[in-house]
């Protein structure tokens, strides 16, 4: 069990050390019965977001989730960008963000999304987008939940605007779109990383139960040990004491 997860990691790492490719971080939190905790992560104009978490333990190892995104509407034209700071038109677009959902997760035990922020050519602004994971046990009475998530991002494709040599550019695309795709195996192998640290918690739970119960059943036998040794003595006496007395009357 030990050597898949040292392997997984060390190619984790690996993984999500090539160019254009961050970690933003991996956590752990405890969610209380009839809690909501929300997580927000900003991502630049053309950057991709990459998400996965996992129940490890509490309950039965499942949880309500939802990602949203939060976000400036387009523009109709770059051209307009300079007038966002001095029309009223332009401010108000600017100012009124819109939050759309992106996935939403009901008694999951595990989830994963990746979201692409707009790029500039969509936008016309540029600005980035706001993406909020929350994580909502209200469902629960009593049992807290312990859930492990990771981020991590692939920034956007940037192009010298001084480079002139078609090659460089298609070459600079090429790299890309490899990195992409290095960034898809990073995920999808942080989220085996969380599903191993799961089942190890799990083991270590099952292994702890059945310690217990083990040790339930050593006491309850050494107790009706205890029971029957003093039950068979008393008998043996009162035989014995009835034999006596037998004897004596003879």
């Amino acid at each position: 069990m030990r050597s898949p997860v040292i392997f997984l990691g060390i190619l984790f790492v690996a993984l999500v050390g090539l160019p254009n490719s961050v970690v933003v971080g991996s956590f752990g939190v405890k969610i209380e019965a009839g809690e909501r905790e929300c997580y927000t992560e900003i991502v630049e104009a053309g950057a991709t977001l990459g998400f996965n978490f996992r129940v490890t333990d509490g309950g039965s190892f499942n949880i309500d989730a939802i990602a949203t995104t939060t976000f400036t509407p387009a523009f109709a034209s770059v051209d307009k960008v300079m007038l966002v700071h001095y029309t009223d038109y332009y401010r108000v677009i600017r100012d009124k963000q819109q939050t759309e959902a992106l996935n939403t997760w009901s008694r999951a035990t595990e989830g994963s999304l990746s979201y692409t922020a707009p790029s500039v050519e969509e936008s016309k602004h540029g600005l980035p987008a706001e993406v909020t994971i929350c994580f909502d046990n209200s469902f629960s009475t009593f049992s807290p939940k312990w859930v492990s998530f990771s981020m991590m991002k692939h920034d956007a494709l940037e192009i010298d605007p001084n480079t002139v040599s078609k090659v460089d550019v298609q070459m600079e695309q090429k790299l890309y779109e490899y990195g992409k795709v290095m960034f898809t195996l990073a995920k999808d192998t942080d989220g085996l990383r969380l599903a191993s640290e799961a089942d190890r918690i799990k083991n270590y739970s099952t292994t702890a139960i059945i310690s217990i119960g083990l040790s339930i059943n050593i006491l309850g036998l050494l107790i009706l040990s205890i029971f029957q040794y003093n039950s068979l003595t008393r008998f043996m006496k009162r035989i014995q004491q009835q034999s006596c007395s037998d004897s004596f009357r003879r």
